[in-house]
């Protein structure tokens, strides 16, 4: 029975790491422009619809802050009640940490060293297109 058991988990283990492969390129884009601290790099790997409501319609094409509020991700307030806020140009280095499903897409943890020192994660929800297959970065509306 042990045996089984082990294949069992082996088979699903591969099987989320390949669900995970299509978006993994680009992840890798998503860090390379957060430490690149390209504002232009960063919106090509946003979602369409989102960009379009939120930068065009919500922020009157503010770039920056449209960025800014993208990688400060779905934080929770600390004990100060106060919300993560990350500025592109503060990051130093990128990782990605983790990647599961949640729908409508996958959500993303990445943890960034910040030119302070501090260390923070934050969290992104990538969506796919439906129709071109591509997937881009969604934050928080409103």
């Amino acid at each position: 029975m042990k045996p089984v058991y082990a294949l069992f988990l082996i088979v699903m283990t591969c099987a989320g790491v390949q669900a995970q492969q299509d978006i993994l390129p680009v992840l890798l884009k998503m860090e390379q422009a957060m430490e690149s601290g390209s504002y232009r790099k960063m919106l090509k790997l946003t979602d369409g619809a989102y960009r379009e409501e939120q930068l065009e319609n919500m922020l009157q094409g503010n770039l920056q802050q449209f960025i800014d509020e993208l990688i400060s991700g779905y934080s929770q307030p600390d004990q100060t009640g106060a919300y993560l806020s990350v500025k592109l140009s503060d990051i130093n280095k990128v990782s990605l940490c983790s990647v599961t499903d949640k729908s409508p897409g996958k959500e993303v943890v990445f943890r960034m060293q910040l030119s302070d020192g501090r260390i923070v994660w934050t969290v992104m929800l990538f969506v796919e297109d439906p129709e071109t297959r591509k997937w881009g970065a969604v934050g928080a509306y409103g």
